[in-house]
């Protein structure tokens, strides 16, 4: 197949384009960071000047993935490059901008829940704008969302599994929530990356509009950190600290700033999850190995360390 991948340099993406590769297929990557996976075609322009300068070759692509597609106006340039299916990106937060809505349904009314950060109500928001402009009104021909949870592995670069395994590994308590009933469903990159390699070669996309990637299982918050413990540091034990959500609030405010995953509560998994159309199993996140990040978290989280010391 000859795909299209914008924004594929990191994370899920250049995972994804690895995949493919890996299978003999035909990648271009758009992204303004160098690529380095050899056999992929990378051009190192922004979205909109990578679909124009493709645009003078009409080329024709069989499948399109968007990582970069955060608001309206990253819409543009698209009707430049042919393809025939195209697949939007997004996350299986945007229910949080409505108490009632289902994973495979569209946001109509805005209503977002509670404890809500203002970044991430915006960032949802925007992407929900996104969607309604592609699948209601019909911008792009053949669009596909789809929709993905929380995503960690080797290479993540957004720090939040650093967190969790840096509070098992150095001397600074970590604090437990106990009045919150928190459960999160993460999914191995490594798992991801098989399920959406099989579905979007082996099913027809078309007939749903919008899926999403949720994993089989979720653990709780605490159970997630038992685990990871056992694996990294057994004696870590007698550091932890069990408290309520307002007894944090009260002695260590700044802690919740950094925690990432606190906020989380489980999600109802639709009928169009792609791990159960294609039959993979989800292992529970803390049960398999991760590495750490090289770089060591105390160098580039001086700030949140200062919180830590007062615990």
């Amino acid at each position: 197949m000859n795909i299209l991948i914008i924004g594929g340099t990191r994370f899920i993406g250049k995972n994804l384009v690895k995949k493919f590769i890996l299978n003999k297929h035909d990648i271009t990557v758009i992204s303004r960071k160098k690529g380095d996976i050899k056999g992929v075609n990378y051009i190192k322009m922004d979205k909109k000047e990578g679909l124009t300068y493709l645009s003078t070759f009409c080329k024709s692509f069989d499948l399109v993935f968007d990582f970069v597609l955060y608001k309206p106006e990253d819409l543009s340039s698209l009707d430049k490059i042919k393809f025939n299916r195209y697949i939007m990106i997004s996350t299986t937060w945007i229910v949080k901008l409505s108490s009632d809505l289902g994973l495979d349904k569209l946001v109509g009314d805005f209503n977002p829940i509670k404890n809500i950060s203002k970044l991430t109500q915006e960032y949802i928001y925007q992407k929900s704008l996104v969607e309604n402009i592609l699948i209601k009104d019909k911008f792009i021909k053949n669009a596909i969302i789809l929709r993905l949870p929380i995503v960690l592995g080797d290479d993540d670069h957004t720090g939040r599994y650093d967190f969790y395994k840096s509070r098992i590994l150095d001397d600074y308590p970590y604090l437990f929530i106990n009045d919150q009933n928190n459960k999160v469903q993460i999914t191995y990159i490594s798992e991801l990356i098989e399920a959406i390699y099989k579905w979007c070669l082996d099913f027809n996309l078309n007939s749903f509009t919008i899926w999403e990637a949720l994993p089989n299982s979720s653990i709780s918050l605490k159970d997630m950190v038992i685990n990871m413990t056992k694996r990294y540091n057994p004696d870590k034990k007698n550091k932890v600290k069990d408290l309520s959500l307002m007894q944090i609030k009260n002695y260590y405010p700044k802690y919740l700033e950094y925690e990432p995953f606190w906020r989380e509560y489980e999600l109802k998994i639709s009928e169009h999850n792609i791990f159960h159309l294609c039959n993979i199993k989800t292992s529970t996140f803390g049960t398999l190995k991760m590495d750490f990040n090289n770089k060591t978290y105390d160098e580039y989280r001086k700030d949140e360390i200062e919180v830590f010391k007062k615990i």
